[in-house]
């Protein structure tokens, strides 16, 4: 049934636009509040702060908790028996221990325990009578640490925590002292110890169940109540929704009879109903034929006042009045009445917030907030078309402003006297052909008043030049712009006027800036001169401002031109300039302020705020392309209007309507959106004497009052929480991995390994009523020691910290900008690896201990080494000079190696330059023949022989064929001779090995008769025609050959110097053939042969048997290490005194 008059309520409401609206006393803000999951989400029966400042939200969809950013949410979980799954949540409450205790409607009571998120589950069980009576819980509250009451719709319960069981206690007819009726709606517990119900529901079909019931319990008994139904006989009295004991002890009763004031003691009650001749008397609102008055909930604010919430029963749709009372006198104020919303329960929030569940499938959450104390909505008189263009105080604080009616015609009026019209002067020559809308846009909007009382103003594009009027007769006097008077105003274009602080009035112009003494007439004229750079800047001027020093800074603009902003000094008339940037076309200063560090702020429409720094300001000359440093803050991008308090806060609007404050010393702002949509004027903002600001929209005045003090609540000091842990982007919820004994929120101290050094923490000043206004700085000691300020999400991350102890402070502000005097701390211990922890340092020590034990071995064992060592040290400097004299003969080596090579290229010279002597000759013989027989051919053709100059000119061919062939011939020596000179590449390629054996033994041969013209020896070619090309490098295996030849003939050439070989003729032979897969070549002589005891060492490096200087002993040796490189053999055959054989045998695939 419960869940079909819910369902009507909201229906009935539906389609209400639930938007923020101010109550009838204009002093509290009541606004719908939005929670996840769409309708369902929202349909909230109950709401409660826990004590650690969670707001927690009970309703159709489960539970959720909230921390003034974010939700969490708590859902059911088949997979854990500890989780909640039961998602209908009629009533929430926190005990004393810090459980919060959930009653569902239909799925028995759950205690939920935050430490850890698990849930423990009470049902109705039939079998057992110490069950609960029922499983549909409607309220709950606690008598002591070990009992808690729960109210179901069929009986009360009587929790008993140590055990765990229920005693139930449940109407019985036939006994009086039993409970009145089984549908519990409401508990309350007073000062005195008394536990109270409130049993009937106002949906039930029979109206005349329910009543009061006091519990007794000494004899576990219940005293019963019938509330009196007064004059409107209402059915209904005795259903009970609300009870409350306020702090002077009034006993307050409600339902759905209306609002009733127990006598306790008497046991009587009086309906609070209108009396018509009492004033202000407290009463119920809303009693209207059949429509009756129910009271859903009670609570008494920090100012003890008592609030009442109401709903009638209207036949066409629920609508609910909220009532507040002075208890001290009892007198009451309709804050909303019929409004479209239902209070099934209130509560007020440490903030101050009181909010309002609405129940029912798609119902809503309100929260009401009390309005801002600087802050007051001053809006306009429905009779009168108003709209403020100026306002000026005058020394009794008399304010008036100037407005303008649809005609042009100037007014002034007051604003204190319910904006009472005082004087009216007709100014025709004023009166604008522009629409009132087009003339509001623009300039023109300023007022001064001068040291006799009488009001200057200015009139803008209405070319009026100036004004003044008494307020006192309201006689008016304009004074125009004359060309041949410099003692007049600068144009009949004055946008704006000002008063400095010795009394005289400037005004902006389209001409410059003029300054007027109202007590002489005289005007000073400060205008631009296009021949000074000096002068002020060539334009109209919007603002003026006189700061501290008296310096006077003007701004403005030139049509398409970039704006300007003049410092002016009216002592000297020196001009500074601050110049902007084609960029900044389009974007005028608008408002010019002062903070007390001295530093110059100012707004350039669309950009933002600026801020000129005192230090750049005293600079002899001020920076070219310098505009000051920007303001972030989107907020602050969009305002349109600017003015500092006395604290040199300033005060600004925006184009969304929307009101804030920026301290520029903490770099803060606050946002206060309590009322919004306002239209806000650009350039309509008004200081007046008494420090009052006014800021003019398009439905009255906004009125701030900087010097009046923000109440703060009571119970709040924006003292700064914990909200959640991450570890490694993980949530940590509950007692996990050893990070934290307690939820975060109540940790001073978590543990981290070194491999969760990246963590992230969330808090929140829990400040609900606007917590988007609340700031937060943090450092983290010792890395940080300046503190930090965090902008948007209070969330604060580290990555990769090192091990160590730390510690997060963290304070904040309410909404309000008051800043916590309590800095919340958190310490933070991140362990070090394995191998930084202290069992590691013992086994560090442990270690250090036996190297120590080594150490002392090794200097007992180093005495004994000593000797040995010295012996040592005397065998490595030997070493060393080995090693110095093996060096120098790999020098000395290298050395002969390259001597070697030189002394086969000047043998090879020798032989080249024979070689090439022979064909020269033939070429030079058979060249002078050639030229005798062309003589011849011309004598015979001259004698008329053609047939012998033919025969001359075939021997003639003859001749030159042989010329070419011996010139091909020499070509090829010099080619085999740089071939030869050449630097070996190491590349191998294709040989013709007998070519190179023909070539090289006739070079050798030529090069011995070239140094010995005595030398005689024959030498022969015994060539494989069939030797197939070998892949090698033919540098160094002519090099080879070189130098096999060479020792044959010098073998064979001792052979003369022999007497028993006297007789054999000397020859020299070279033989190829091919064996298989391998070539041999065989260089041979029939020289006296080498010894037997020395044919072991002709291989070796540097050994010879020449005398001394005619060779290096590094042939054979290096001939022997290329054939190697080859992959191929080098053997040799001798016989003392029978010749000697060199065998070379290569491979033919050799790669």
């Amino acid at each position: 049934m419960k869940h079909i008059w819910i369902l009507f309520l909201v229906f009935m409401i539906n389609g209400v636009s639930a938007q923020p609206a101010y109550l009838e006393n204009n002093n509290y803000l009541i606004q719908p509040f939005e929670l996840p999951d769409g309708p369902s989400g929202n349909s909230i029966n109950s709401i409660v702060q826990g004590p650690n400042g969670f707001l927690w939200f009970g309703g159709h969809a489960g539970l959720y908790r909230y921390d003034g950013y974010q939700f969490k949410s708590y859902q059911s979980d088949s997979k854990d028996s500890t989780s909640f799954d039961f998602a209908y949540i009629e009533y929430l409450y926190w005990s004393s221990d810090e459980y919060l205790w959930i009653g569902t409607y239909g799925g028995g009571l759950f205690r939920f325990d935050p430490s850890d998120d698990t849930f423990l589950r009470f049902q109705n069980n039939p079998e057992d009578p110490h069950s609960l009576s029922n499983n549909r819980i409607t309220t709950i509250i606690e008598e002591s640490k070990n009992v808690l009451w729960v109210g179901t719709v069929d009986g009360l319960n009587h929790l008993d925590r140590s055990t765990g069981k229920f005693t139930r206690f449940q109407n019985d007819p036939d006994d009086s002292s039993s409970l009145s009726y089984n549908d519990v709606r409401t508990l309350y517990i007073d000062r005195s110890g008394t536990l109270w119900v409130g049993t009937g529901f106002m949906f039930q079909s029979d109206k005349s169940q329910g009543g009061l019931n006091r519990f007794n319990p000494d004899d576990q008994s219940f005293t019963r109540y019938s509330l009196p139904k007064g004059n409107d006989k209402n059915p209904k009295a005795n259903i009970i929704k609300a009870i409350y004991e306020d702090s002077r002890e009034n006993f307050w009763v409600g339902g759905s009879g209306g609002l009733y004031n127990m006598n306790r003691d008497a046991g009587s009650f009086e309906k609070m109903i209108d009396d018509p001749t009492v004033e202000g008397d407290f009463y119920i609102p809303g009693i209207r034929e059949n429509e009756h008055t129910s009271v859903f909930s009670l609570l008494e604010d920090e100012e003890k006042n008592l609030w009442v919430f109401t709903l009638h029963d209207n036949p066409d749709r629920p609508l609910s009045t909220i009532v507040i009372a002075d208890l001290a006198s009892q007198k009451m104020e309709v804050l909303a009445e019929r409004s479209p919303i239902v209070p099934w329960q209130a509560i007020q929030s440490t903030d101050g917030s009181i909010w309002l569940a609405g129940a029912g499938v798609g119902g809503q959450v309100h929260q009401i907030t009390p309005g801002n104390s600087q802050i007051q909505y001053l809006p306009f008189p429905s009779d009168r078309n108003l709209f403020f263009q100026g306002l000026v105080a005058n020394d009794e604080n008399i304010i008036w402003g100037k407005t303008t009616d649809e005609n042009g015609i100037i007014q002034i009026v007051g604003i204190e006297n319910d904006f009472k019209s005082i004087g009216i002067r007709s100014l025709t020559e004023i009166k604008t052909t522009l629409s009132k809308r087009s003339y509001f846009s623009n300039p023109g909007s300023e007022l001064v008043v001068d040291s006799k009382g009488t009001i200057w103003g200015c009139t803008g594009h209405l070319y009026g030049g100036v004004f003044s009027i008494s307020p006192e007769t309201a006689e008016a006097d304009q004074y125009l712009h004359d060309p041949n008077n410099t003692n007049s105003p600068p144009s009949n274009f004055i946008w704006t006027i000002m008063k400095d602080k010795s009394g005289k009035i400037w005004m902006g112009s389209e001409n410059g800036i003029s300054r007027l003494d109202s007590e002489s007439g005289m005007y000073t004229h400060f205008v631009h001169d296009p021949d000074d750079p000096a002068s002020l800047s060539a334009g109209s001027y919007f603002i003026l401002y006189e700061d501290k020093d008296g310096y006077i800074w003007c701004g403005g603009d030139r049509y398409n031109n970039p704006p300007f902003l003049n410092r002016l000094d009216p002592k000297t008339g020196e001009v500074k300039k601050i110049l902007f940037p084609p960029e900044f076309l389009a974007h005028r200063p608008y408002s010019i302020a002062q903070n007390p560090n001295g530093d110059i702020i100012y707004l350039l429409r669309g950009k933002g705020l600026y801020i000129l720094f005192n230090e750049s300001l005293k600079a002899e000359s001020w920076e070219k392309d310098y505009q000051g440093e920007v303001i972030l803050g989107e907020a602050l991008r969009s305002a349109n209007n600017m003015v500092a308090d006395d604290q040199g806060i300033l005060w600004l609007t925006t184009d969304q309507g929307r009101i804030l404050r920026y301290d520029s010393e903490t770099q803060s702002t606050i946002e206060f959106n309590d009322r919004t949509g306002l239209e806000f004027e650009d350039q309509k903002v008004y200081r007046l004497n008494d420090g009052s600001i006014y800021f003019v929209h398009e439905e009255g005045l906004v009125k701030v009052n900087p010097t009046e003090k923000i109440v703060e609540s009571k119970s709040n000091s924006a003292q700064v929480r914990f909200t959640e842990l991450y570890v490694n982007g993980q949530l940590v919820s509950g007692l996990e991995e050893n990070i934290t004994n307690k939820p975060i929120w109540r940790e001073d101290q978590i543990n981290l390994s070194h491999d969760q050094s990246n963590f992230s923490l969330r808090f929140s000043a829990f400040d609900l009523k606007d917590p988007n206004n609340c700031q937060y700085e943090v450092r983290l000691l010792p890395l940080e020691t300046t503190w930090r300020r965090i902008e948007g999400n209070p969330f604060v991350n580290y990555f990769q910290l090192p091990s160590g102890h730390y510690t997060l402070e963290v304070k904040g502000s309410d909404s309000n900008g008051v800043w916590a005097n309590e800095t919340k701390k958190l310490e933070i211990v991140i362990t070090p690896p394995w191998w930084r922890s202290w069992w590691a340092y013992i086994t560090y020590l442990l270690l250090v201990a036996m190297a120590a034990r080594w150490i002392h071995k090794y200097q007992k064992e180093k005495t004994i080494r000593t000797e040995r060592e010295k012996t040592r040290e005397k065998e490595l400097a030997h070493a060393r000079e080995i090693e110095k004299a093996y060096t120098d003969l790999k020098a000395t080596q290298a050395q002969l190696i390259h001597a070697e090579k030189m002394a086969s290229l000047g043998e090879l010279t020798a032989g080249i330059a024979h070689e090439i002597q022979n064909p020269l000759n033939f070429v030079n013989n058979f060249s002078e023949v050639s030229h005798e027989m062309i003589q011849e051919v011309k004598e015979e053709l001259k004698d008329g022989d053609p047939e012998e100059a033919d025969a001359i000119l075939n021997d003639l061919s003859t001749n030159l064929e042989k010329i070419s062939h011996h010139g091909n011939r020499a070509s090829g020596i010099v080619r085999s001779m740089l071939d030869h000179s050449r630097t070996s590449s190491g590349e191998k390629v294709e040989t013709d090995i007998n070519a190179l054996c023909d070539e090289y033994l006739r070079l050798a041969y030529h090069g011995m008769r070239a140094k010995d013209r005595n030398f005689n020896a024959d030498f022969k070619l015994d060539l494989d025609p069939d030797l197939p090309k070998v892949k090698v490098i033919p540098q160094d295996i002519g090099r080879v050959l070189l130098n096999l030849i060479n020792n044959a003939f010098q073998a064979v050439s001792e052979m003369t110097s022999l007497e028993v070989m006297s007789s054999l003729k000397p020859r020299v032979e070279v033989k190829t053939k091919k064996l298989g897969d391998k070539i041999e070549i065989s260089v041979s002589d029939n020289g006296p042969g080498i010894p037997d005891d020395i044919k072991d060492k002709i291989f070796q490096p540097f050994f010879t048997t020449k005398p001394t200087g005619q060779g290096t002993g590094l042939g054979l040796s290096l001939s022997y290490d290329i054939v190697k490189a080859h992959g191929g053999k080098f053997q040799v055959e001798s016989k003392e005194g029978g010749g000697t054989a060199f065998l070379i045998s290569l491979p033919v695939n050799a790669e």
